[in-house]
């Protein structure tokens, strides 16, 4: 893939390249804390840190940092950040529910004295897509990357155009929620969603996988 950089006078270079960055955040953390106490949450938190930060890096991915409640991953690979995505949504050791944001697109890496930091409107809007529990919402750039719509068997995909805090206009999504045990559509959707229903035969040809 390629990349560009530039020199900075602080910094000994700023690259920047395609990934996809993906955002979590736990809901209700507050709540969490005054209900069961600051030990235990803490315990309940680090516990979801260490099995995103095991999910992420067996998909090939990278966590940049912990947000408080969430973690901030980038990947090379559209696919794999989905599929990360995808594995917590339905991780079943979790306590609690939270909300995934992805996006793709240029971002700038800067090696600071902590590791690999990333910049830009991809991360920008990854972090703004935190949007319902249980839901994860994509950027429409995301969705449209090679292998990524095949991932999605057995989910309904809602596109919507969103106005994001920062970014002129609409912007186009798509909302990711997995289909009930008794394969009926999620509850609580407005009657006048336009939805995607992404139901592929077990046979379907399996996911491109991304280029180096």
């Amino acid at each position: 893939m390629s990349s560009k950089g530039f020199c900075h006078p602080r910094y000994e270079e700023i690259i920047c390249k395609n990934k996809a960055v993906l955002f979590t955040d736990v809901v209700n953390s507050s709540a969490t804390f005054e209900n069961v106490g600051d030990l235990l949450a803490t315990e309940m938190i680090l516990e979801f840190f260490e099995v995103s930060q095991r999910i992420i890096e067996l998909h090939d991915g990278m966590v940049v940092k912990t947000t408080g409640d969430g973690v901030m991953a980038v990947f090379d690979c559209p696919v794999q950040a989905l599929r990360v995505a995808m594995a917590i949504q339905r991780e079943p050791s979790r306590s609690f529910q939270c909300k995934i944001g992805i996006a793709y697109g240029e971002v700038a890496m800067v090696e600071t004295s902590m590791g690999w930091d990333y910049f830009g409107q991809t991360v920008i809007l990854a972090s703004r897509l935190l949007m319902e529990p249980g839901m994860i919402v994509m950027s429409q750039k995301l969705y449209d990357q090679p292998g990524v719509a095949d991932l999605l068997h057995y989910h309904y995909v809602v596109p919507n155009n969103r106005a994001i805090k920062g970014f002129h206009g609409q912007i186009p999504c798509c909302d990711v929620l997995p289909l009930q045990p008794t394969g009926k559509p999620p509850t609580k959707r407005r009657s006048d969603d336009k939805i995607w229903w992404q139901r592929w035969p077990k046979s379907s040809t399996k996911p491109s996988s991304c280029l180096a």
